[in-house]
């Protein structure tokens, strides 16, 4: 309850909705059309065959739960708001760390998981779980710090957080070593 009071997690919310708000109505990328057309063996089939199990078995079991389309849509929606807005609050705190300040480590970390190819995500059905793995990815860089600093525990969650981010979408997993990178060098 009390991370529900932050102020930082409020203004990350508010980020996340002026950003993405607008994908709360049920749009209709080439890949929706797809995803919607086809059927639920066909669309589990092809996440498997992609490496993105989580992605699979998440839509196995909306289909077995019988979603409908705009219920998957918006709870993918949901999930995607939710990932973004964490994201952004965990990489500000991160920095907010090194920088001391606040409007500078927003607009930081506000840069960093929000920018064109972060709205590309959006476009999809599966934008829930695409937006999933950059929250995995900023976790496993939060756990990697605390690696670099001297807890050597701290490997396993973050390998963990980026095994299940490799299964999510490996197309975001990359951030995880752009913003490494950046804490190596600090550190």
């Amino acid at each position: 309850m009390e991370k529900l009071k932050d102020k930082n997690l409020c203004i990350s919310l508010l980020i996340t909705l002026v950003f993405f708000g607008i994908f709360i109505k049920m749009d209709y990328a080439t890949d929706t059309y797809s995803v919607l057309g086809s059927s639920p063996k066909e669309i589990f089939d092809h996440f498997m065959l992609s490496g993105r199990f989580v992605t699979a078995f998440l839509w196995g079991g909306v289909n077995v739960l019988n979603f409908g389309d705009y219920l998957i849509y918006f709870c993918s929606f949901v999930l995607a708001i939710i990932s973004i807005t964490f994201s952004i609050y965990l990489l500000f705190k991160l920095i907010n760390e090194k920088v001391k300040s606040e409007s500078v480590s927003f607009l930081v970390s506000t840069l960093i998981i929000i920018n064109p190819f972060s709205v590309e995500l959006f476009m999809y059905i599966e934008k829930g779980v695409l937006a999933l793995t950059i929250l995995l990815s900023v976790l496993a860089t939060k756990k990697f710090i605390e690696y670099i600093k001297g807890n050597k525990k701290a490997i396993i969650p973050a390998l963990i957080y980026m095994l299940i981010a490799t299964f999510c979408y490996q197309g975001v997993i990359s951030l995880f070593i752009a913003i490494g990178v950046v804490f190596i060098v600090l550190y």
